[in-house]
Formats: structure tokens, sequence, C-alpha cells
């Protein structure tokens, strides 16, 4: 996945630089000097990260910066955005657009689209296969999740749950 999200970079990152250290040593450069353009420089901290990023590139930068397995060691995480983001702004609207971008993002969100079964019970069981005692914490006997209905401002959150399944009704 390094080769993919290097072969990615180059045509993403056409001015300003991004220089990146992968974690076995080896080193790349970017883009091209342009002092409208930031010049930043990050470390993949596990040979993990490009593959990560490769997969879903927001996700798997976030998760990896978030989690220290990406650290920007010149610039700043502001920096890095801006880079992106004016590269984007090139590709969008500048003359000589390749629509790799716009395949690269459609291709990403049909794959996101699809709900594997197996997805679906990781999703399930992440949102919902949670501890007794969080729920408790914030909800009623029930397990109400919707608002409850307060007839009058001295109820008890109970009684408005009450009230709410008897409007309801």
């Amino acid at each position: 996945m390094m080769f993919l999200l290097d072969r990615l970079l180059r045509r993403v990152v056409r001015r300003g630089t991004l220089t990146i250290h992968h974690a076995d040593g080896q080193t790349y450069r970017f883009g091209a000097p342009d002092p409208a353009f930031p010049q930043v420089a990050i470390r993949f901290n596990d040979k993990g990260v490009p593959s990560a990023i490769a997969s879903n590139p927001p996700l798997g930068a976030g998760e990896g910066y978030m989690d220290r397995r990406i650290d920007v060691v010149e610039g700043e995480v502001y920096d890095l955005l801006t880079l992106f983001m004016k590269n984007a702004q090139l590709e969008h609207d500048g003359p000589s657009r390749s629509g790799f971008g716009e395949w690269l993002g459609a291709a990403r969100n049909m794959v996101e689209r699809r709900n594997w079964a197996a997805r679906s019970k990781r999703n399930v069981a992440h949102h919902y296969d949670l501890n007794d005692r969080l729920y408790d914490l914030f909800l009623d006997a029930d397990r109400q999740y919707s608002c409850a209905y307060f007839t009058d401002p001295a109820n008890t959150l109970e009684q408005a749950q009450a009230d709410k399944k008897a409007h309801i009704v």
C-alpha cells in the first residue's frame, strides 16, 4: 500500500512540498516549492500507516495523527491541511484537470456505501453492545432514546417519559 499512497500523493501534491519519513527509514518528497503553499514534513511511526491512509484517507490520516502513529515534524497540522486543500482547489479549478480526484472520490464512495453483513454486525455491535451501566446514566427504565414530553416543568424525567408514551398512544 505504500506504493499506492506515494503514487496518489505525487498526483495530489503539485505545489508546496510534503516530505514523508516512512517507518522503514525511506523518505519521499512530493510537490514543488512555492512561497504561496506550505512546506510540511511528517513521519509515519509504524509501517501500517500508509495502508490505513490509502484505504480511507480522511479516517486513516485523522486516526493516525490522533493515535500518534503520524507526527508532523515540520510545520503544523494546519499547514498539512492547507497544503492538501490548496492543491485540491488547483485540481478542481485548474485547466489541466485530470479527473483523478473525482474518480478516486467516486470509487471510495462506492466501496463505503456497500454494507456487507459482517460490516453491519460490527457497526451494530460498536454502537449498541455496550454495558447497561452506561445506559443507566441517561436512559429511563424502558431505555427510551427519544425526548420526554413535559406536561408540567416540575415533572420528573420518568413522569415525562410516561407522559410521552401516553401522548403517542
